[in-house]
């Protein structure tokens, strides 16, 4: 419907203007608790890079968070300016949390003002994941994975600040005592999405085209569960 720029369906407008709307991209999407739901634009020329909200209905939208339009005519916030795509949208902790991938960052974005800070920074693809974010609550960590063709799982510590490779972060202080092996290690996991069993505590993976894939965080063991 957005990517189509369906005019039946509320449609957020471009910094083109001209009855021209936003260039919604398909690397984050989130439904909220208000039945409304979140969707990335980015085009860097017309429209900056940020995120709009989609009513339940489907008959309105309305920016969340954006920088960098011409003359800064959509833009909603304060922080620094996204680069990149906007992707891997999380509600927690009654903010908004996304990542970019020009900064290779993670946002935490107000989303009654739209005010964006920067949580950290990595410098090298792979740090971090980019595509997933999920808040553990018991384990106190946030899961982020995701990178093109890549097996990129990364927790954050948002007390002590620290990133936790789960495939080279195992041992001392780390909260994984061995590192992650098995099938979670053999394929991309790019576009799987990425689930926490409420009851069990267990990780779940989709791996790109291949399969659902379950993990023991304290140990690293791996299972295929379905193919």
């Amino acid at each position: 419907v957005w990517e189509g720029n369906n005019g039946n369906f509320g449609q957020c407008p471009s910094g083109e203007g001209g009855g021209k709307v936003v260039q919604y991209t398909t690397t984050g999407f989130l439904r909220d608790s208000d039945g409304s739901f979140l969707v990335g634009y980015a085009n860097p020329v017309a429209d900056g890079r940020g995120i709009v909200r989609i009513s339940a209905d489907g008959s309105a939208c309305s920016t969340v968070t954006g920088s960098g339009s011409p003359g800064g005519s959509i833009d909603k916030g304060t922080g620094s300016g996204m680069g990149g795509f906007v992707q891997g949208f999380l509600k927690y902790n009654g903010k908004i949390w996304a990542a970019t991938t020009q900064p290779k960052a993670l946002w935490s974005i107000d989303p009654a003002t739209g005010d964006r800070t920067v949580q950290f920074t990595v410098n090298s693809a792979g740090d971090v994941g980019e595509r997933r974010l999920l808040w553990d609550a018991t384990r106190g960590l946030m899961w982020t994975s995701g990178l093109q063709n890549s097996v990129t799982i990364v927790a954050w510590d948002p007390l002590k600040d620290l990133l936790y490779d789960a495939f080279v972060s195992c041992g001392g202080d780390s909260p994984f005592a061995l590192c992650w092996a098995g099938p979670i290690k053999i394929n991309s996991l790019n576009y799987g999405g990425m689930y926490l069993h409420p009851g069990t505590g267990q990780l779940f993976f989709g791996q790109d085209n291949t399969a659902l894939v379950e993990v023991e965080p304290e140990t690293g063991n791996s299972i295929i569960r379905s193919l």
